[in-house]
């Protein structure tokens, strides 16, 4: 069953991609709409799933417990933001800034403020062994920026992030 759920959330962009490749199987034959879509659909898809996880489904977590629910969601909040930095700059690369852009860039830099927030607090081993992050780990503490509340608080930031994120989909000529 474990593998199941791991291939459902692997391959849950394809149904999507499928839909809107075929609706606009013209503009999709260019490569430079193509793969930015693809990225950032991935991205997209993978972003809403860590609301899913971060509600802590009990069917997932009876298979594989708590801490490696948070643990995954980590990793894929991480690589769905290194597939929206790849999906941002070929878009970047290839066309003029616009409303919808702008949307994305503000989800962007939310998720990217939130994601290196928690690798700061909730992720202390892996970066309290290079000396300048101890330093900036510690001056935050000392603000009381690192304490739980506030980082719940700041987590709860990524709704206002989704919404930027729905809205730059919506205003997309594929949506």
């Amino acid at each position: 069953m474990k593998i199941i759920y791991r291939m459902i959330y692997i391959v849950s962009p394809l149904p999507l991609i499928w839909v809107i490749v075929r609706n606009n199987p013209s503009k999709y034959a260019d490569y430079r709409f193509l793969f930015p879509m693809l990225f950032g659909i991935f991205s997209y898809t993978w972003l809403l799933w860590q609301f899913v996880l971060s509600a802590r489904p009990r069917a997932l977590e009876k298979y594989y417990g708590l801490d490696k629910i948070y643990r995954f969601h980590g990793y894929m909040a991480l690589a769905s933001l290194g597939i929206l930095f790849i999906h941002k700059s070929l878009i970047e690369r290839l066309f003029r800034e616009a409303v919808v852009s702008q949307m994305g860039s503000m989800a962007f830099a939310i998720f990217a403020g939130i994601s290196g927030l928690s690798l700061l607090f909730m992720s202390p081993k892996l970066l309290k062994k290079f000396k300048p992050t101890q330093l900036l780990i510690q001056a935050l503490s000392d603000l009381n920026i690192g304490s739980y509340k506030f980082t719940k608080r700041i987590h709860n930031l990524t709704l206002i992030a989704l919404i930027f994120m729905q809205v730059h989909v919506l205003l997309t000529s594929s949506a």
